[in-house]
């Protein structure tokens, strides 16, 4: 899968749908040309791991599309979006990164944030999905 910013500042998409990280919907197995990812505008920053994408708009509005099992899309009860939806943080941002399981986050301020599921292995089974900012 193929991303990209065009000149109009809309996101582009092409490639295979794997894991829904075309940001197209269900339905959509594969495209062959860069396509305008509608629902998204004014987009200024994008990253894309193997398994989910992020877009920041020009008010450092974060969205995410894919799977995020891990927590890294930023979405409440959520591991899986196939089109793109406004994640759920309390900060906007300048910069993203996403890598593998994670998204990062560089703000306005240049502090440092992200998106992960933190799992306590030590006394129990149990994880929480965590907005983490490492400046504080």
């Amino acid at each position: 899968m193929c991303l990209g910013l065009d000149t109009m500042v809309n996101v582009l998409v092409w490639g295979q749908n794997k894991e829904g990280l075309l940001g197209l919907g269900y339905d959509v197995t594969s495209v062959e040309t860069p396509t305008i990812l509608e629902g998204l505008s004014d987009i200024t920053d994008i990253s894309l791991s193997d398994y989910h994408a992020v877009a920041l708009n020009s008010n450092g509005v974060p969205f995410s599309w894919g799977l995020g099992k891990y927590g890294e899309l930023g979405l409440e009860r959520s591991i899986y979006s196939p089109v793109p939806q406004q994640m759920n943080t309390e900060s906007l941002y300048f910069r993203v990164f996403c890598g593998n399981l994670i998204t990062c986050f560089l703000d306005f301020e240049g502090h440092f944030s992200y998106f992960v599921v933190i799992i306590k292995q030590l006394g129990g089974n149990s994880s929480t999905i965590t907005m983490k900012n490492l400046l504080n």
